[in-house]
């Protein structure tokens, strides 16, 4: 039988919904870069599709991905993932760590980051913060992602978004750039009051002619799904 393609790449994790050391699995991971700020090691959790027990919790440090690899996000179903401050007490140095391809049952998700830090392709049923109790934080991205609850920009300093729904509002109590591309439910009154009394400070451009990246899918097989370009609002 053919090997398959991550053989011998120990830092390629595979989690199954129905193994049972997947907690054990994903703490250990989360000990070794929490705080591995400048190290060499690099982590893929990728989640075989299927709902995972709903104690899974993964927390995403230094260098790590999280990757479901459904066709959609639909196909890989847990209850969170998260990142929270880093050593220095906040989010500012909370580079090089990434979500992808997952719907996420927790009420709030916690995203606090600073840039190089990524979510695709994700759905959450709950609340979105993108900071922690009020400490600093500096930027993101995300694309083609469903936040069926509220978004809290909390102390997030600028953060770019393409095809994203907002279905439950926005809360922008800081920040000095905001840019929202091809976005869904954020309406233009919205839009003003996340800009406040900051000129320039919320960028909306319509929605343009783009594609998510490439990603991998299970589907009896690996494959990698090329996403064709189009001009479509909102995730999807």
């Amino acid at each position: 039988e053919e090997s398959p393609w991550f053989h011998g790449l120990e830092n390629i994790v595979i989690l199954h919904p129905e193994a049972q050391d997947n907690q054990e699995v994903v703490d250990n991971i989360f000990r070794k870069q929490e705080n591995a700020h400048f190290d060499r090691q690099r982590y893929a959790i990728l989640l075989m599709p299927g709902a995972y027990k709903k104690t899974l919790r993964i927390h995403v440090g230094y260098y790590t991905q999280v990757l479901g690899v459904g066709r959609t996000p639909d196909d890989v179903q847990l209850n969170q993932v998260f990142a929270t401050n880093g050593a220095n007490g906040h989010a500012t140095n909370n580079f090089w760590r990434a979500m992808e391809g997952v719907t996420l049952w927790d009420r709030d998700t916690t995203w606090a980051v600073s840039q190089a830090a990524p979510i695709r392709r994700t759905v959450l049923t709950g609340n979105l913060h993108l900071s922690q109790d009020q400490k600093y934080s500096s930027g993101g991205f995300m694309s083609d992602v469903s936040i069926h609850g509220k978004l809290f920009m909390g102390t997030q300093q600028q953060w770019m978004f393409r095809n994203v729904d907002v279905n439950g509002g926005i809360e922008c109590p800081a920040g000095w750039n905001y840019v929202f591309v091809g976005m869904r439910g954020l309406s233009p009154q919205a839009q003003q009051q996340c800009s406040g009394i900051t000129p320039d400070k919320v960028v909306s451009i319509p929605t343009g002619f783009s594609a998510e990246k490439p990603f991998l899918v299970w589907d009896k097989e690996w494959q990698i799904h090329v996403p064709s370009f189009a001009v479509v609002a909102g995730a999807g």
